[in-house]
């Protein structure tokens, strides 16, 4: 548009405002399309990762005293020593099936006995495979394994886009974190709940692994009231524990549990998930 033409318009009053909402309002139908866009492709995610820790908790069992049960065709169980003692995971074949999602849907689908850093592994990486597709993923695993162990490649591969956070408060995005117990939990019970990897769903809600518990999305006072109950409850507790347990669940209000909950949950951290770090 040529400036004397212009210049007309701006002389305008009524010119001049169609003129300007008309620009506005194409700026807004814009930004309201991506928006919705975003929004779509986050609700695909989040039913994907619902889907995945529904069947997981469906075919998997927690693991106990049994060793892991975790091979499958496209699955291989490795073993590592760290600072905790030694750790089983499961690791993708992916020399062997190139394709995660077919790798996926058989492990989720087989009868395993597992825990829960296993489980969430998984679910990083089904959150991954959203991002890079199958391809993507074969890809970065292989340039990977160049400088990695198996080991080490599938803890680094399923952490892939995330990056530590201040806090889980932000909603539209994924946050994948350990969701803590109180600190004195290791000290006082040898049971699986001192922590549970979970993801934290753009609206808000957490999926995990323990069929007992995440039958469905919880909240997070669900979460808290779990590992308060699990925390009180005198199953689990080391022996010779039992009567500093007991004292110490004298004063333990549910209120007292999420404060200190929530302190030591600052220590330890969470990681957000962001495909364009």
């Amino acid at each position: 548009m040529k400036l004397q033409s212009l210049t007309k318009r701006l002389m305008q009053p009524v010119s001049f405002l169609i003129y300007f909402f008309g620009i506005t309002s194409g700026i807004l139908s814009a930004s309201c399309a991506s928006s919705s866009q975003t929004d779509s492709q986050s609700d695909t995610k989040s039913a994907r990762l619902v889907e995945v820790y529904r069947r997981i908790n469906s075919n998997w069992s927690y693991t106990g005293e049994t060793e892991h049960v975790g091979r499958t065709d496209s699955w291989k169980e490795l073993t590592a020593k760290t600072a905790n003692g030694t750790t089983s995971m499961v690791a993708w074949d992916f020399q062997k099936q190139p394709s995660f999602t077919a790798a996926l849907d058989e492990i989720i689908s087989s009868k395993l006995i597992m825990e829960c850093s296993n489980a969430a592994r998984i679910a990083r990486l089904a959150l991954l495979n959203s991002v890079l597709e199958d391809k993507g993923m074969h890809d970065w695993a292989l340039s990977l394994l160049k400088k990695n162990s198996c080991f080490d490649l599938m803890s680094e591969l399923s952490r892939k886009f995330f990056e530590k956070s201040a806090n889980d408060d932000t909603l539209g995005k994924f946050y994948a974190y350990p969701f803590v117990n109180l600190p004195e939990y290791a000290s006082l019970k040898d049971g699986p709940d001192g922590n549970h990897n979970i993801v934290r769903l753009p609206d808000g809600l957490y999926v995990g692994f323990a069929p007992d518990f995440f039958t469905e999305p919880r909240t997070h006072d669900d979460l808290v009231g779990y590992l308060f109950n699990k925390f009180t409850s005198t199953t689990d507790i080391r022996k010779g524990k039992e009567a500093e347990h007991a004292r110490f669940c004298t004063w333990l209000t549910l209120e007292k549990f999420k404060q200190i909950r929530a302190a030591y949950q600052a220590k330890v951290g969470y990681f957000v998930f962001n495909p364009k770090s």
